[in-house]
């Protein structure tokens, strides 16, 4: 069997009235009293439109023999527009920043299962297997923040150092790149020199994907006269 599907979607799980001006109820100096008034708490902007997602996926199923081996395998591509968020502003503004549209987000990927059902004299068993990955891409953003939410990487990446094992000696340390930020010790973190200039600074920082590269999991059930024995794992 083959199957397609497209849909649309649209999120404002934002809170109440954000495009709107709120005024708040504060004292202010009036000669030598103390007087009752309003002001503005947040800045707004009056062209805010709903979150929209947008999803295509395309997919193949195959039973063979009832359930000997079956599959089920899934592309799909989704992308989100108008991003909800809520703009940083300098503290000395005396506001908080309007929620506005943001940017645009993209996932693309695929996911499979396998499976595997059959019978061996008074023995059934079966066994499936998944497994799942997917490309995160931020595509347009208002408020970048470099090597976190920039165009062309994933949504809120980490901007760190790249941490490849621990120091096992002294001796190990000394022939390595220097470490600026501070004195390492056997046991401590191995950073890795990104840039090639034998010097462990600000430098050497990547930006690196909070998702996943792969998402799997794997299982079994057999059973016997009545008794059964099942067992599950998954992973990233």
């Amino acid at each position: 069997k083959l199957r397609a599907s497209w849909g649309k979607l649209g999120n404002q799980e934002i809170g109440n009235y954000p495009y709107q001006d709120i005024l708040g109820i504060t004292n202010y100096a009036f000669g030598s009293n103390l007087a009752q008034g309003v002001l503005l708490t947040r800045l707004t902007d009056p062209n805010l439109r709903w979150e929209t997602t947008k999803v295509i996926d395309l997919g193949l199923d195959l039973d063979i023999r009832n359930g000997l081996f079956s599959m089920t395998v899934d592309w799909f591509k989704k992308n989100t527009y108008d991003i909800l968020a809520t703009l940083p502003v300098p503290t000395s503004l005396g506001l908080s920043g309007p929620t506005t549209n943001d940017g645009e987000l993209q996932n693309v990927g695929w996911e499979v299962d396998l499976s595997h059902r059959n019978r061996i004299g008074q023995v059934s068993y079966q066994v499936n297997f998944q497994l799942s990955t997917f490309k995160n891409k931020l595509l347009s953003i208002v408020t970048p923040t470099p090597g976190v939410r920039e165009v062309g990487l994933p949504y809120n990446s980490f901007f760190m150092y790249e941490w490849r094992g621990v120091w096992q000696s002294q001796d190990e340390i000394d022939k390595s790149p220097k470490q600026v930020f501070y004195t390492p010790k056997p046991g401590d973190l191995k950073y890795v020199d990104q840039n090639g200039d034998d010097l462990i600074d600000a430098k050497d920082r990547i930006s690196i994907s909070p998702f996943p590269s792969y998402t799997y999991s794997f299982g079994f059930n057999v059973g016997w006269k009545g008794l059964n024995l099942s067992a599950f794992f998954q992973g990233v």
